[in-house]
């Protein structure tokens, strides 16, 4: 008995330390974490979408600075289905790469962000080539 819960814990402890590891390979992959927030909506303030809002999913920004010539820097944002486009803008704009359109393209967004890598609006491209501009909200119970 006392065989099966030390082998039970070890398992569990390995595969939490499994997950740890994952989520660390992506932090330094994608540099350091400087905003997170499980519930983010965006509300359209385009005239084209009518005050559209999302639905609200986690958002993470990290930021990956890389010394060199010229140097490198970028802000990594991933929200619902976008993720960073590997476009070097600085710290206070990220681009992503959003759903797959039906001609095999993606939808993109370019992210702005405050001194501290709150997103605060975003400008979005829709399938048709359509600008819309976004407000970019957290939701607090």
């Amino acid at each position: 008995m006392k065989n099966t819960l030390l082998a039970s814990t070890l398992l569990v402890g390995m595969m939490s330390f499994g997950a740890l590891a994952s989520e660390q390979t992506t932090q330094s992959t994608d540099g350091v974490l400087k905003y997170s927030y499980n519930f983010v909506y965006l509300k359209c303030e385009s005239t084209s979408c009518n005050g559209l809002i999302t639905r609200w999913y986690p958002m993470k920004v990290y930021y990956k600075s890389v010394p060199g010539i010229p140097p490198y820097s970028e802000a990594r944002l991933y929200w619902n289905q976008n993720v960073p486009a590997d476009i070097p803008a600085g710290k206070r704009i990220a681009h992503t790469i959003g759903a797959e359109c039906p001609d095999g393209s993606n939808m993109t967004a370019k992210w702005f962000l405050d001194s501290k890598f709150k997103p605060v609006s975003a400008l979005a491209t829709d399938c048709s080539g359509i600008e819309h501009t976004y407000s970019v909200h957290e939701f607090h119970f």
